[in-house]
């Protein structure tokens, strides 16, 4: 059997783009069907599934994020795919995905974890700590107030006025770190995130390791010169600000807590986190 799991109350995917979706991919999945996640979840479609079923996800990096998180609290049956509809595609991008389409299955193990607050979670793209965690604790109180959103104009305000630089501290499989007016200390499993910032352009999600992102600055305009570099990867060249580390078990704490996120998903008040892979 072949199913189209999607869920409407996203925003992302209508009943008729459902429908569009199901055509374009009748080669490939014959006779597929139509499941919305308000009336059967994706576990409960896993419980009758059959090894040789195929089940496609429509959605972003958050919709990834939730099934890797489902994959290895659960044992999953059958083979799994994805989509593109979601607000942000950093994995597919990071992968190279052709059409917006790809297999999951392949990509599930070896996923690093992250722990904060009592919350333990796996992660697929990256976790966000200062001004990234931040943006997504604002655009989280907009959605809940049905503002419209701007990443890019809340992630300006935070650098230019609204982030107090964290004093941070890091360890890197043992070996520790320190660094004053730190605005950015970002893990990466994959090398983009935040809708195209290639953030670690060296990153291998394949491999045994995570990358640590830390961006510091003493003044604030060009903290987000260099901030906006991010996008083509070019902010690694500012070699007094900007550091990468690389390694299996990273811990970051910052002297006050901010907000954190893990593909998009927001944590509060996070003072401390520690990732492993």
């Amino acid at each position: 059997m072949n199913y189209l799991l999607y869920n409407k109350l996203a925003g992302q995917v209508t009943l008729d783009k459902a429908k569009e979706i199901v055509t374009k991919f009748n080669d490939k999945f014959p006779n597929m069907e139509l499941v919305d996640e308000e009336n059967c979840s994706l576990e409960e479609l896993n419980n009758k599934l059959d090894d040789e079923d195929n089940v496609l996800l429509i959605g972003g990096d958050g919709t990834v994020n939730f099934f890797a998180n489902a994959w290895h609290n659960t044992k999953i049956k059958g083979h799994w795919y994805i989509y593109s509809a979601g607000t942000g595609n950093d994995f597919l991008t990071d992968i190279e995905a052709k059409d917006g389409f790809s297999s999951l299955n392949e990509y599930m193990d070896n996923l690093p974890t992250v722990e904060a607050n009592g919350v333990k979670k796996y992660f697929i793209n990256n976790v966000g700590y200062g001004v990234d965690g931040d943006v997504c604790v604002i655009a989280e109180e907009k959605k809940k107030k049905n503002k419209k959103i701007n990443y890019a104009n809340i992630s300006i305000g935070l650098i230019l006025f609204g982030f107090k630089k964290r004093y941070c501290k890091v360890k890197v499989d043992g070996v520790e770190h320190e660094f004053k007016r730190c605005f950015i200390a970002a893990t990466m499993n994959g090398r983009y995130y935040g809708g195209g910032m290639k953030s670690a352009p060296n990153q291998d999600r394949k491999g045994d390791k995570l990358t640590l992102v830390i961006m510091t600055g003493r003044s604030r305009l060009l903290t987000l010169i260099r901030f906006t570099k991010i996008f083509k990867g070019e902010h690694t060249k500012y070699k007094k600000t900007v550091f990468l580390y690389e390694g299996k078990e990273i811990e970051v704490s910052f002297d006050k807590p901010c907000g954190l996120q893990y593909d998009g998903e927001v944590i509060l008040n996070v003072s401390k986190y520690k990732v492993s892979k």
